[in-house]
């Protein structure tokens, strides 16, 4: 894996979306259904992208 699931904080997007491409070994994700709460780390005007300190009800499709 590219990183431990514990290393990854739970990230979210305004406008993009990520697409995730495997080409050697396992990779996982986590995704949420819920609304996300207070970033700790806010790029979305200039980044379109967010940071949340934890996800909230993630599910995971780590190996």
């Amino acid at each position: 894996m590219t990183e431990p699931y514990e290393a990854r904080r739970a990230e979210y997007h305004a406008r993009y979306l990520d697409i995730q491409i495997v080409l050697k070994g396992q990779e996982g994700m986590t995704f949420s259904t819920q609304p996300a709460g207070t970033p700790d780390t806010d790029w979305l005007a200039d980044k379109d992208i967010a940071f949340l300190p934890e996800g909230v009800d993630e599910k995971n499709s780590y190996p």
